[in-house]
């Protein structure tokens, strides 16, 4: 069970790009920072040090987190479920075909309603639009239900 899958990439959209492009600013603004403290007061704290280490280090990770966006798995579809990727910090979610209830897209955002837990998103305009109708008519066909899709959300 679960052998093969199809895997679901992230788009190399814009929006990778100018997170890098946002992340290398913060580390040339850092290195600016203590070099001018340097330059006013020919010394820098320890602690300012190590916190602009420390910034650094997160800013350059997020460089290379970004920058590999389009390699990275989206989705994963399985015979029997599917994973999604959440984040870095969050582990994969697997989700049962068996357990989605519901299926909608408002707003730009194709949510998954899962049966006695909370709904799981996913950002159609960070997968190829070729790859987002694949995977909609993957889970209507695996799931037997239809995507209700709506411009606005409905205040119960």
């Amino acid at each position: 069970m679960g052998g093969s899958c199809m895997i679901l990439k992230y788009a190399p959209i814009d929006r990778w790009k100018k997170k890098v492009n946002l992340s290398l600013l913060e580390v040339i603004s850092q290195i600016v920072i203590i070099g001018f403290l340097l330059y006013i007061n020919n010394e820098v704290g320890a602690v300012l040090v190590y916190a602009a280490i420390f910034t650094i280090g997160i800013s350059i990770f997020r460089v290379f987190y970004y920058i590999n966006m389009p390699q990275r798995d989206y989705v994963r579809i399985y015979e029997e479920y599917m994973m999604l990727h959440r984040g870095v910090m969050d582990p994969r979610r697997k989700i049962a075909y068996e357990d989605i209830s519901k299926l909608s897209k408002v707003k730009g955002v194709f949510s998954i309603g899962i049966e006695g837990d909370d709904n799981e998103e996913i950002y159609p305009d960070q997968l190829s639009e070729a790859d987002f109708n694949f995977l909609k008519k993957e889970l209507e066909y695996k799931t037997e239900l239809r995507v209700i899709e709506r411009e606005e959300e409905e205040v119960v």
